[in-house]
């Protein structure tokens, strides 16, 4: 009878251990796999905090290499541009003015850009799409542009199910001083050239004393 007992006991210990280790091996497979999947969405979420401020940085340096473009294109040409604000999105998003590839622009501009950033990101087994649409270009003063832009960006995750959608508005200020002014070889059939250069004494003008405005002229301010 005792050996029975000792039988049955000794069973009850075994099987407990053996739940025991179970129990604690299927804890330690769901918490592995619970911080996998956390590290790969955190991994997500960085990736497009880095793409949203990669891209504020694209904008402003491809739109400052566009204004040079346009501005080559309006000298080489001798003519202006139909539409100056267009032709610059055109050049920002494909290099191109009417269709023609701008060799300043090429692997400059932003298709180039968004192709870098999704091949990277495939490297880091993400399937990435990243879209510029709304693109806006306007005075924002004497010597900025302001250049708005909506941008989505679609991330998903070859590894796990998971995916992440985003977008928003933006927008930078380009400052375009130093940039050449075509409109004086465009009027001059060349033979002048002035870049865009803020006065010192800007704005102090006065109606009564015109030292500093004379002065903004004998050095092309």
């Amino acid at each position: 009878m005792r050996a029975i007992l000792f039988s049955i006991i000794l069973i009850f210990i075994v099987s407990f251990v053996f739940l025991f280790i179970s129990f604690q091996r299927s804890l330690t497979y769901f918490y592995t796999s619970s911080k996998a999947l956390e590290n790969r969405i955190n991994a997500m979420i960085s990736l497009y905090n880095d793409i949203s401020n990669d891209a504020k940085r694209a904008v402003e340096i491809v739109a400052k290499r566009a204004c040079v473009a346009a501005i080559n294109y309006v000298i080489t040409n001798g003519i202006p541009l139909n539409s100056s604000n267009e032709t610059l999105v055109e050049l920002m998003v494909n290099g191109t003015i009417n269709g023609n590839l701008q060799p300043l622009m090429e692997n400059s501009n932003l298709e180039s850009w968004k192709e870098t950033l999704e091949y990277l990101a495939s490297l880091q087994d993400f399937f990435v799409v990243i879209n510029f649409t709304q693109i806006k270009i306007e005075p924002f003063d004497s010597f900025n542009l302001n250049i708005s832009y909506k941008i989505k960006v679609e991330i998903s995750d070859k590894k796990i199910k998971a995916n992440l959608t985003k977008e928003k508005f933006d927008s930078v200020l380009l400052n375009v001083e130093n940039l050449e002014d075509p409109l004086y070889p465009l009027n001059t059939y060349g033979r002048v050239v002035n870049v865009i250069k803020k006065s010192p004494h800007w704005p102090n003008y006065y109606s009564d004393n015109t030292t500093n405005l004379k002065d903004d002229l004998n050095n092309s301010c």
